[in-house]
């Protein structure tokens, strides 16, 4: 009973760290409306349309570079997006990809 409990405590603090990194990229009216569609409201991907962003290795430069130029059917948004909405977005994808992996 008390491995169970110590599982379940667990897996409590892994939800609750992220958490945070979920909701950022969920509430990101830039995410929302050019990502989602593709890479899911919370970054978990859709196999037939896009990746999961939570399981990136990606550094931040190689995710600006995929949302600036594109990559396989992804579009690039270079000149479609302000730099500082490719910059939230790369950090955004980071810390969705931190906290999803296991530590």
């Amino acid at each position: 009973m008390r491995n169970l409990t110590r599982l379940f405590g667990s897996i409590a603090v892994l939800v609750a760290m992220a958490a945070p990194a979920l909701g950022a990229l969920a509430s990101d009216p830039v995410y929302d409306k050019q990502c989602a569609k593709c890479h899911g409201k919370y970054g978990e991907g859709h196999p037939d349309r896009g990746p999961s962003l939570q399981t990136t290795t990606l550094s931040m430069e190689d995710i600006k570079n995929v949302i600036l130029n594109g990559k396989g059917k992804m579009p690039g948004y270079n000149g479609r997006l302000m730099s500082s909405q490719v910059d939230a977005l790369a950090g955004e994808i980071v810390d969705v990809s931190k906290n999803a992996q296991p530590h």
